[in-house]
């Protein structure tokens, strides 16, 4: 299964957490992001923080990952098992 992709103005720690709560996503998702939203996303971790950041990045229990494939400003979830 999958949702998206989703326009989101802006992705932020928030944002993709009120996308997780709205759609209702367990943890058999995880999140893809286009590499400038992800980067976009550590650096917004680290500041809030203070820490570095240690791979795998998970928001409310879903992995979070980039890929090349999402368009800028998209936010896709997949099923982990598809």
């Amino acid at each position: 299964m999958k949702v998206g992709p989703k326009y989101i103005k802006q992705i932020t720690l928030k944002s993709v957490q009120h996308f997780i709560l709205d759609e209702k996503l367990t943890d058999d998702f995880g999140i893809k992001l286009n590499p400038k939203n992800f980067d976009d996303l550590i650096l917004e971790y680290r500041t809030i923080y203070g820490n570095s950041f240690q791979p795998p990045f998970n928001v409310l229990g879903l992995s979070i990952s980039e890929d090349k494939n999402v368009p800028l400003d998209r936010i896709i979830a997949e099923n982990n098992f598809n």
